[in-house]
C-alpha cells in the first residue's frame, strides 16, 4: 500500500503493528506479502496459529471435559521465542555484519584523518617552499631600486658642476644596500 517506504521505515512501522488485531483479510495479505519483514510475516502467521489452537482449545471445552488442546497465551514474548531459528541465526549474522562495519568505518575515518594531516603538513612545506621564491623576487625589486638609485646619483652626478664630491656618496650608497642584502641571507 506505500510502495514509497524505504526498508527501514517500513521496519519501523511494522514494530508499531499489532499483529493479534489484525483481521483474516489482512492476516492473509501479511503472509502473501513479499514487501513486508520477514519477521512481520513470521509474526503474523504465529499469532493466527495462537488464534486457531484458542478456538480449537475453546471448541473441545465445550464438546467435553477433558480438553485435547490447551490455549496458548499470545504475548510478545511468545511471539519472539516462536520466531524459527534460522531468523534468529540471520539476526546473529547481521549483529555481526554491522559490527565489522562499525570497525570498518572506525578504521577508514582514522585513516581520512590521517590522511588529512599529511595534507596539511605538506601544505605547510610548499608554503616554505614557495617564501623564499617570494622573498627573493621582493630582494630584486630591492635591488632593482638600488640600481635605480645608484643611475640616479650617476646621472646627477654627471650632470652635476661637482663630480669629484658626489662620487664618494655614489660609492656609499652601494655599500650600504649590499651590507644590507648580506645580512639577509
Amino acid at each position: 500500500a506505500h510502495p514509497m517506504l524505504t526498508e527501514h521505515e517500513r521496519k519501523r512501522l511494522c514494530r508499531v503493528m499489532d499483529c493479534q488485531k489484525l483481521s483474516i483479510d489482512a492476516c492473509m495479505h501479511a503472509a502473501q506479502n513479499e514487501r513486508l519483514p520477514l519477521r512481520v510475516v513470521v509474526q503474523v502467521l504465529f499469532s493466527e496459529q495462537i488464534k486457531i489452537s484458542n478456538a480449537l482449545a475453546a471448541n473441545s471445552m465445550k464438546e467435553g471435559p477433558e480438553p485435547q488442546y490447551t490455549p496458548m497465551v499470545p504475548t510478545r514474548k511468545t511471539l519472539l521465542e516462536g520466531t524459527p531459528q534460522s531468523f534468529q541465526e540471520g539476526w546473529a549474522t547481521a549483529k555481526k555484519d554491522i559490527n565489522t562495519l562499525k570497525f570498518e568505518l572506525q578504521t577508514m575515518k582514522a585513516k581520512y584523518m590521517e590522511l588529512q594531516t599529511d595534507m596539511e603538513n605538506l601544505q605547510r612545506q610548499f608554503e616554505k617552499m614557495a617564501k623564499p621564491k617570494q622573498s627573493g623576487s621582493s630582494s630584486s625589486a630591492w635591488t632593482s631600486g638600488w640600481k635605480k638609485l645608484s643611475k640616479l646619483a650617476k646621472s646627477s652626478a654627471a650632470d652635476g658642476p661637482d663630480n669629484a664630491s658626489q662620487a664618494p656618496v655614489q660609492v656609499d650608497q652601494t655599500r650600504k644596500p649590499r651590507r644590507w642584502r648580506n645580512s639577509i641571507s
